[in-house]
């Protein structure tokens, strides 16, 4: 056991209690750091995002860590001075020794970010932005230098997004990398542009080719994956998109653009999935074409998946993450002990 003196105490800071793949690492993530006896508190900022209370309620059944909700609303619903106010004061008055913020890009960051300066604290940032996000300006990028200079580390979230933080200067050895064409399409989800999508089908007389499905729960999500071709994500900006790891740990196969964060470390040509220029609807459609066929071993097909996916699951992704945030504390001891029980699986970059 260590000693006091010794002892890490981390306060982890997330945007909002309903993300589930998050509540699954940072369960793992408490797990491993009381192994490695420190204190890892988490703060989840608000319960969920705009848009999102349409996926159904949070669920708190599988939050197995200790965590603090700040507020019992959703975030864009707490007024901006009283959000920035509190982050701002709960970082100042913190004892822990080391804060991870949860981005970059809000006033709340850059207070909390003051707040860690004032006290002398280190601090981590999580980011899973990619060039692709958003237009690059002059002013947007001298704002995010200034931001990273001032961090000790970064914890990325794949290839695309360590990229994204070295190209604005954050050292290359303080970025950590934590480390889905059938014939009836079915949009699952919901969201602002539905009503739009629905009459585009019916305009177009796709009658019952398209299927509105809506938001599932995880047991109907498993049935969609289950009986799919692929899932298609065709996005031109996914920071890492978490519904490909999802439909991958189904055994299906995904059909993404090339703009998709997880591009890189998920989708293996023919194998896991298939890849397209962003933009190119040819591209698309060619890809959606060649799906039955490629895809027609489904128990093959369903294994790499699933293999490939392994090497990105909670547990693993936390192992990454407390690496990180233990190296940003400056201790000394590598964690080789944890990270060899993912050696095989987790590449290092």
């Amino acid at each position: 056991m260590k000693s006091a003196r010794n002892r890490t105490t981390v306060d982890v800071f997330h945007n909002i209690l309903w993300s589930r793949y998050k509540r699954a690492v940072f369960t793992q993530l408490h797990a491993l750091a009381v192994e490695n006896g420190d204190e890892m508190r988490f703060h989840q900022i608000a319960e969920t995002a705009s848009g999102q209370a349409a996926f159904g309620a949070v669920d708190l059944s599988h939050h197995n860590y200790p965590y603090q909700l700040l507020f019992t609303r959703g975030y864009d619903a707490v007024p901006k001075l009283v959000l920035c106010g509190k982050l701002f004061f709960k970082v100042l008055t913190s004892n822990a020794t080391t804060i991870v913020l949860p981005g970059y890009n809000r006033p709340e960051h850059w207070l909390m970010l003051f707040a860690t300066m004032l006290t002398g604290k280190r601090r981590a940032v999580c980011c899973d932005s990619t060039i692709h996000d958003q237009r690059q300006t002059v002013i947007k990028g001298w704002l995010k230098r200034w931001f990273f200079a001032r961090c000790h580390g970064f914890l990325a979230y794949g290839v695309r997004s360590r990229e994204y933080l070295v190209g604005y200067q954050a050292p290359v050895d303080r970025v950590f990398e934590p480390c889905q064409a059938a014939v009836t399409l079915n949009l699952v989800g919901t969201g602002l542009q539905r009503a739009e999508l629905e009459a585009r089908a019916e305009a177009l007389g796709l009658g019952t080719a398209v299927r509105f499905a809506g938001a599932m729960e995880p047991e109907q999500l498993a049935l969609a994956y289950a009986g799919a071709t692929c899932m298609i994500l065709p996005g031109s900006s996914e920071p890492w998109e978490l519904v490909v790891n999802e439909a991958l740990s189904y055994g299906c196969p995904a059909i993404v653009s090339d703009r998709c964060g997880c591009f890189p470390e998920l989708i293996a040509p023919g194998g896991t999935g298939m890849s397209f220029i962003s933009g190119d609807v040819e591209g698309l459609y060619a890809c959606m074409k060649a799906a039955p066929t490629t895809f027609a071993d489904v128990t093959t097909t369903a294994l790499r998946s699933i293999e490939i996916v392994g090497r990105y699951m909670p547990r693993h992704a936390a192992a990454m993450l407390l690496y990180g945030i233990e190296t940003v504390s400056r201790k000394k001891k590598r964690l080789m002990q944890v990270l060899s029980m993912s050696a095989s699986s987790i590449q290092c970059r």
